[in-house]
């Protein structure tokens, strides 16, 4: 990442307002418990404000937020959802291998199990961890193809290989060859695309070097020096007929069009998360330790222009994307905003949830069909947020 910097959009004073989020009477939060052998949901008495919000005169309306404190056994990060599995996968943090959680078995968990407690304090139910076998650990976070056959692809930095795993019985398929020492991963298969047209891109330790590779005939077809480091993020997607990359991180954000464009596009603008809009892989969102969240697109001119930005308060720790909501988690807030305007949506306060680790900030989000599930840095607990 070299730098070059774009003209910023900034609004003149008058033509539009902030978004700000409303003040509320805080509403009544609940996590689940396990007091009996049957499930239930249980008022903790712990407040959180959960705000409906509708910038420029929408106002704004309080509503009760349904968070489930989950025990996970060891501290997760890099969480993805699988559809099919109805199934959070991750990496353990500390241990250095695959998981799967079956979130959505808690309940018949708890139905037949016997009470335990959490090491948080009280009454906490466990999700059913399911580990897969590799060897050598891991590196910083997994990629998925979830439709279709699928697959998950896990970096092992310390072999010089990417483990390529089923996704139900978490067996290893494969290993793929992705360049020196990969330690992140992204994969730019869309729906309905052929495994020929997948591609797997590996970031090398030290951020040094990003490495494209056929999926079906393991050839290398990219290959880039970047000037980055153990911090930077890369997001692969497709939308077209070339392979659209981002990365982002301290030294600023790059674009890349493989096939297409000949030379990255580059914004001069550090970043701590990174998300691609669904649907438009020229398109993506970057956050700061700030607590500023911006919308910026690749153009074909080179050009890389910022479209929306807004504050959130606090840093940006991690990001996630639907085609029309975007996922801000901070230290102790998950805020929804509007993929188009970045106007905030829904405000949900989760430090109280935390109880005794409060500071504990998030190490990734899944987006589930119904909730959203936050894994905790450091924590063996998981927050399961339902969406509104």
């Amino acid at each position: 990442m070299t730098g070059a910097t774009s003209r910023r959009r900034q609004a003149s004073a008058g033509t539009r307002e902030p978004c700000h989020t409303r003040t509320e009477e805080p509403a009544i939060l609940k996590i689940a418990g396990l007091a009996t052998r049957r499930f239930s949901l249980v008022t903790v008495g712990l407040l959180a404000s959960l705000i409906l919000v509708g910038c420029g005169g929408g106002g704004g309306v309080a509503g009760e937020a349904e968070i489930r404190l989950l025990e996970v056994d060891s501290p997760l990060k890099s969480p993805v959802w699988g559809p099919a599995q109805q199934a959070v996968f991750a990496l353990q943090q500390d241990q250095g291998r695959l998981v799967k959680a079956e979130v959505t078995d808690v309940a018949s968990n708890l139905e037949g199990g016997s009470d335990q407690e959490g090491s948080a304090g009280g009454s906490v139910p466990s999700v059913p961890i399911f580990v897969a076998g590799l060897d050598e650990g891991v590196g910083e976070n997994l990629a998925a193809v979830l439709s279709g056959d699928g697959a998950l692809y896990v970096p092992q930095p310390a072999l010089d290989q990417v483990a390529v795993v089923e996704n139900d019985s978490l067996g290893v398929i494969r290993t793929q060859d992705v360049g020196p020492v990969p330690e992140r991963v992204t994969v730019d298969a869309r729906a309905g695309s052929p495994a020929g047209d997948h591609l797997l891109f590996a970031l090398s330790q030290e951020g040094s070097t990003i490495t494209g590779t056929n999926l079906e005939s393991g050839e290398i077809v990219f290959r880039e020096d970047i000037e980055a480091s153990d911090d930077t993020l890369i997001e692969a997607a497709r939308t077209g007929p070339n392979a659209e990359l981002w990365a982002a991180g301290p030294e600023g954000v790059s674009y890349y069009s493989v096939g297409g464009l000949r030379q990255p596009v580059e914004l001069d603008r550090a970043a701590t998360a990174l998300a691609v809009q669904p649907g438009d892989a020229t398109r993506a969102f970057i956050g700061d330790a700030g607590g500023e969240v911006t919308a910026v697109r690749a153009t074909s001119a080179l050009e890389m222009r910022v479209e929306e930005d807004t504050t959130v308060g606090e840093k940006v720790e991690v990001l996630a994307a639907e085609e029309d909501r975007l996922y801000v988690a901070t230290s102790g807030r998950l805020i929804v905003l509007n993929t188009e305007s970045l106007e905030q949506e829904r405000v949900v306060e989760f430090a109280e949830a935390r109880q005794s680790f409060a500071d504990a900030v998030p190490s990734g989000i899944a987006v589930g069909e119904q909730s959203i599930y936050v894994t905790l840095e450091n924590q063996p607990y998981m927050l399961e947020i339902e969406k509104s």
